[in-house]
């Protein structure tokens, strides 16, 4: 009995919002404790993606072949731009 209130409770779809925000600020805020925001600042461009792994996980949604290739274009998108410096040659 109280399981089912607990998995109720956690498939709310009103509720997966308000846990996403308290989640994804409380970690903005360590990331930007620790880091120059110019670095922060391209990952917030997870916070699409997180949303479809949250409602992918949480609420089984079924995800189309465009929200896949879109994931991968914003992962590859990231891993460009904060890896860019480690990829160039060094002048020797």
């Amino acid at each position: 009995m109280i399981l089912d209130k607990v998995n109720l409770f956690v498939k709310n779809q009103d509720l997966t919002p308000i846990l996403g925000t308290i989640f994804g600020s409380s970690k903005w805020s360590g990331l930007l404790s620790r880091y120059p925001a110019g670095r922060v600042a391209p990952f917030s461009l997870l916070i699409p993606l997180t949303s479809l792994v949250l409602a992918r996980v949480i609420l089984q949604e079924q995800l189309s072949p465009l929200q896949y290739l879109g994931s991968l274009v914003v992962i590859v998108g990231l891993c460009i731009i904060n890896f860019r410096g480690a990829l160039r040659p060094r002048a020797v």
